[in-house]
């Protein structure tokens, strides 16, 4: 049976997580930002981020402080200026204002 597609993304991002664990916290999380930048398709990105307005349990926190402080992504895309918001436990929240 095939892995859901947000699952298997899932497991590639904190697997990245996971290599980047050993350095120091801002260069963790540069480094997973610029890994699912380069080697990520559009798509993939496009898919993870939507998934994770859903999906946040599971997902590594350096991944989820990555995709919110993914800068040039915020300018370029809208879902991620979504991403960037957090609600009052950490979670993702969209701005109805």
């Amino acid at each position: 049976m095939a892995m859901d597609p947000m699952a298997k993304l899932v497991m590639m991002a904190n697997q990245i997580a996971q290599f980047f664990r050993s350095y120091p916290h801002d260069e963790a999380v540069a480094g997973i930002a610029h890994h699912l930048d380069k080697f990520w398709t559009p798509k993939m990105r496009e898919t993870f981020r939507t998934g994770l307005l859903d999906v946040q349990d599971g997902v590594d926190p350096l991944v989820l402080e990555a995709v919110r402080t993914d800068t040039d992504d915020l300018a370029r895309d809208p879902l991620a200026k979504v991403a960037a918001g957090t609600g009052e436990n950490g979670g993702i929240v969209a701005d109805s204002g």
